[in-house]
């Protein structure tokens, strides 16, 4: 009797045992599995940043004369009063084959001189996307045009005479900027201007 006891006690320590292993292993399988990266994916993903930094830095550098040159820039008063600016700017073959080969999102925005944004409030244009550039693409020269709203007292004729003080900006896709020509008018107007390289 005494070793059908024993027996006993043994069969249930078992079961218990075994009933205790099998309830574990099942917490583990039904647990969320949290996806570590591997050291692969870790060392693919810091690849890519490290050429998306290549990419900007690339652009920094082609984004500058003479692979970006605007031609000309013209402040002209519209039948309405407003204020309108066109640039009309080009790409050299380089900066060209540099936008072709890489999908590059890219920003232009134009900064006012000081007497138009002190009368209108408005310190710069709205952002203008910059064009898209594909494989298809053969034009070379673009245009940008705005139109902005100035207030009747305000002397447009002395910006259309002489267009002073209007900056141009670069911008990359996080709308940082790249370039900046410091006086469209007088960069489109001669070969000497400042240049800012934010690099």
């Amino acid at each position: 009797m005494k070793k059908v006891g024993l027996l006993y006690c043994f069969a249930v320590s078992v079961l218990m045992l075994y009933g205790c292993a099998n309830s574990k292993e099942n917490e583990e399988s039904h647990q969320p599995q949290t996806n570590t990266p591997t050291e692969e994916q870790t060392s693919q993903n810091n690849e890519e940043e490290s050429q998306q930094d290549t990419t900007l830095m690339e652009f920094g550098k082609e984004f500058q004369p003479p692979h970006f040159q605007v031609e000309k820039f013209n402040v002209a008063k519209t039948t309405e009063g407003n204020l309108e600016i066109t640039i009309d700017y080009v790409f050299d073959q380089e900066l060209f084959e540099f936008l072709k080969s890489k999908p590059i999102e890219y920003y232009y925005v134009v900064h006012y001189p000081t007497q138009l944004a002190e009368s209108t409030n408005v310190t710069e244009s709205n952002i203008i996307k910059g064009e898209t550039i594909s494989d298809s693409t053969t034009q070379m020269n673009y245009s940008i045009q705005l139109n902005q709203d100035i207030p009747e007292n305000f002397d447009i004729d002395s910006l259309v005479n002489e267009p002073v003080g209007f900056q141009l900006y670069v911008l990359d896709k996080n709308k940082d900027p790249e370039f900046i020509i410091d006086d469209i008018y007088h960069y489109s107007d001669s070969s000497s201007t400042v240049l800012l390289d934010l690099q």
